[in-house]
């Protein structure tokens, strides 16, 4: 990621999670959670999961919440998202967790390290996605999961007009006022609109020998969800 992203992410971290929760009605967490139940063949296991792009650790959280035996581990570019969700995370939870400030392109793991890898919101902001696909490849273990919940570039006749004038105008109008950058929450909506779609995106997964086992769209394409397991 450039350095002007990770610039823009240390500027709204303080405010970052409500900000999300108002821009989002609330539904961002309830996303995370649907997302998050499509692990339960790990929830018997001593699983080892990596968040990628973990930001303020709301998918963290919610992975250590549904799977009681796991481990995990929390890679964001920013140290003030991480510092900021660290404090969300119960003490009883701490000994299960390790936030790493990295680059998801150029992780610190060994391969094969991870049972399941999640992002969420995150991979649309990487430089070079199709490389932090190989990236994942090479982290996951034989027949690992993959979870990518994302805003990807819309395809339907609503999400295209909800980013063409909700998300244009009035979320970095909202996010200016809270973050105090309102710069930051054009950027977001732009990072949306120069994405993949979610078919492109499981294009690009399956030519890395990866197959998908669901989708799911939430608020008629707004938000979607994309899970996979390595095969190859």
């Amino acid at each position: 990621m450039s350095e002007l992203v990770k610039n823009y992410f240390d500027s709204i971290s303080s405010s970052y999670d409500v900000t999300n929760r108002l821009l989002s009605f609330g539904r961002d967490l309830a996303w995370r959670e649907k997302a998050v139940c499509q692990l339960a063949s790990l929830k018997d296991k001593n699983s080892v999961i990596l968040d990628l792009c973990a930001g303020t650790l709301d998918l963290t959280l919610e992975t250590l919440n549904f799977l009681p035996l796991s481990r995990v581990s929390a890679l964001d570019f920013s140290k003030k998202m991480l510092d900021q969700g660290k404090d969300k995370i119960p003490p009883a939870f701490l000994n299960r967790v390790s936030l790493v400030r990295g680059d998801a392109l150029n992780t610190p793991f060994s391969d094969e390290t991870f049972d399941a890898i999640l992002c969420g919101y995150g991979f649309r902001n990487l430089d070079h996605p199709q490389n932090a696909i190989l990236e994942i490849k090479r982290l996951l273990k034989p027949g690992g999961i993959v979870l990518l919940l994302d805003f990807f570039k819309p395809q339907r006749f609503f999400s295209r007009l909800f980013y063409a004038t909700y998300g244009r105008y009035i979320m970095p109008w909202i996010g200016g006022l809270i973050s105090g950058n309102g710069e930051a929450y054009h950027y977001l909506n732009r990072s949306i609109d120069n994405f993949f779609t979610l078919d492109e995106a499981k294009n690009l997964f399956s030519k890395e020998g990866f197959s998908f086992y669901h989708s799911h769209d939430f608020f008629f394409g707004i938000s979607s969800l994309m899970c996979a397991r390595k095969v190859l």
